[in-house]
């Protein structure tokens, strides 16, 4: 009988580390995923983010008003081959 829970608890035991382990990878992996929210079309804060970065790094002449247009677009392409 003694034995029987020894080896349970060694079987609850493993399953615990792994579990914990699989849910460290997992988080891990969602902290360094970058997600790419806004494209063509889009509107909002985040665009008003970008749009004004790339103002001030000299790629946007356009008005910061939190539409990814055909200037945004421009802008961003303009970034993205110069770096």
């Amino acid at each position: 009988m003694q034995r029987k829970k020894k080896t349970i608890a060694i079987i609850l035991l493993v399953i615990t580390i792994c579990l914990f382990f699989s849910y460290n990878i997992f988080l891990k992996s969602d902290i360094n995923t970058v997600e790419a929210l806004s494209k063509y079309g889009s509107r909002g804060e985040e665009v008003k983010t970008i749009q004004t970065k790339l103002k001030r790094w000299g790629y946007y002449n356009g008005s910061i008003d939190g539409i990814y247009g055909s200037q945004t677009l421009a802008a961003v392409k303009w970034f993205q081959s110069a770096n």
